[in-house]
């Protein structure tokens, strides 16, 4: 999913570097590090390929000694910032999907996997509501009743 600049504050760069530095540039839930190149096993465990500068790199090295690593394709790990709906010191409960609650404890850095992992549910029902909607326009869903 695609960020929608427009929803958070002017300064989301500075804060958002600020998250990363906190975690000390690790996954905060799985703890990988941030720009570290290897393979995800299908477990969700991280096997690293050390000695590399790129995926391009490890991609090379693997078709050469035609080394099949477990559980997939070659991934460089990114960090991003999740907001996480933690409740409001006053008891309201929180909602991740309100960008500007910068607070520290709403806010944890983490890998491409966690984040959409933490976002699974909410990006699978988007999904549904896009194909039901392409598939209406398509005149596909009239023998389907609404839900």
């Amino acid at each position: 999913m695609t960020m929608r600049r427009e929803l958070y504050p002017a300064e989301w760069e500075s804060i958002s570097l600020r998250i990363r530095e906190r975690a000390g540039w690790r996954c905060e839930w799985c703890g990988v590090k941030n720009g570290q190149i290897g393979v995800r096993e299908l477990d969700g465990a991280f096997l690293p390929v050390y000695g590399v500068a790129s995926v391009a790199e490890a991609k090379k090295i693997q078709r050469e000694t035609r080394e099949n690593l477990e559980g997939g394709r070659i991934i460089k790990i990114v960090l991003t910032v999740a907001h996480l709906g933690v409740d409001l010191p006053d008891g309201t409960p929180g909602d991740k999907h309100n960008k500007m609650d910068v607070r520290d404890d709403n806010l944890a850095a983490l890998c491409q996997r966690c984040h959409l992992n933490y976002d699974r549910d909410e990006h699978a029902a988007n999904a549904t509501r896009t194909r039901r909607r392409k598939q209406a326009a398509a005149g596909q869903l009239s023998f389907l009743s609404e839900e």
